[in-house]
């Protein structure tokens, strides 16, 4: 794109020598989560936030993450508008940009609904203050603003991944989206279903990401079936 710009006249990458090029590309390998895995992780976090040195209660926005797939702006960004108990339904319509903006999701996808179980009403229903606003970022400090990406990344995930033992799996904030879409699959949703969720405008990057998630099974027997149509009696 600079090139094509005219802001530079060559591709850096032109300047590289063989044994400096990056090697591999393709798609980027996604830890696939098992349910004791995520269970593991969440009682992770909710033992480090009984915790008396806990400096918040960052458990929560674990959970939130692990079960509807939000990015972690989209959470960052919601306030107790975004969010219907009665319905049990979270309208995401901002992500929380770097300089603690909000701004409108980069596609039409993300713009969305997200159906939340009880277990996730229950739990935003205690979080809310009594006197919360509908301005009120559900995720804020004490001053009214949405925590720290840093801080929630540095003081209640890294160490729910360490105390879970998953330290080294290479898993990373936005992996837990990997933990939501493996649940989805092994519930039924079709790609196409965990896309519009996810909030991915393309199902095809679901696909390419995600297509190992999905169980198989369900498309073996019906081929099979098939197949043995054809046999002679």
């Amino acid at each position: 794109m600079a090139i094509r710009r005219g802001i530079v006249p060559v591709s850096p990458l032109a300047l590289l020598s063989d044994d400096e090029r990056p090697t591999g590309g393709g798609v980027r390998d996604h830890h696939v989560w098992s349910p004791e895995e995520i269970s593991r992780l969440l009682s992770a976090a909710e033992d480090l936030g009984r915790r008396r040195e806990a400096n918040y209660d960052y458990p929560p926005l674990i959970r939130l993450l692990v079960l509807t797939g939000l990015r972690i702006s989209e959470a960052l960004a919601l306030r107790w508008q975004d969010v219907d108990l009665l319905a049990a339904t979270i309208h995401v319509r901002h992500s929380l940009a770097r300089d603690g903006s909000l701004t409108p999701p980069k596609t039409k996808a993300g713009r969305r609904d997200v159906p939340i179980a009880p277990g996730l009403v229950d739990m935003l229903t205690l979080l809310k203050p009594a006197d919360a606003g509908d301005e009120a970022f559900v995720f804020s400090t004490t001053d009214t603003r949405p925590i720290s990406y840093h801080n929630f990344r540095d003081r209640g995930f890294v160490p729910a991944l360490a105390k879970a033992g998953l330290a080294d799996k290479g898993v990373t904030i936005h992996g837990l989206r990997s933990a939501a879409i493996s649940l989805y699959a092994a519930r039924g949703l079709t790609m196409l279903e965990t896309a519009t969720v996810m909030g991915q405008a393309d199902p095809g990057v679901t696909w390419k990401h995600y297509a190992r998630l999905f169980d198989r099974s369900d498309v073996e027997a019906p081929v099979r079936a098939a197949q043995a149509s054809l046999d002679p009696a």
